[in-house]
């Protein structure tokens, strides 16, 4: 949500927001792309398709490509109520990480 708009709320409100947002939705989510991710690999296989771990050629290729997308948001950050962007970005991948390996 826009800090602003937030920040326009209602204690209440915003406690009603908070209390249904940020951790608890992405771990939602997550276990919702999770749910789907199964099902289209047990779809896959059924039909007789082939499924390949991704190189790490092909790997670097796609950080290549994501490289400009983050570079994009770094800027964009800059201009929001992000103090240290790249911090964020690192404690995002970091979190990203360490949940993963759950």
């Amino acid at each position: 949500m826009n800090p602003d708009t937030l920040d326009s709320l209602s204690p209440e409100d915003r406690e009603a927001v908070l209390s249904v947002s940020g951790e608890k939705l992405s771990r939602l989510f997550g276990m919702m792309m999770d749910t789907a991710d199964s099902a289209g690999l047990e779809d896959t296989l059924a039909k007789g398709d082939t499924v390949m771990e991704a190189s790490a050629e092909m790997i670097e290729q796609a950080k290549g490509y994501s490289a400009g997308l983050e570079a994009a948001w770094l800027k964009k950050a800059e201009k929001k109520r992000i103090s240290d962007p790249q911090a964020a970005l690192d404690y995002y991948r970091s979190q990203v990480a360490e949940l993963g390996a759950q």
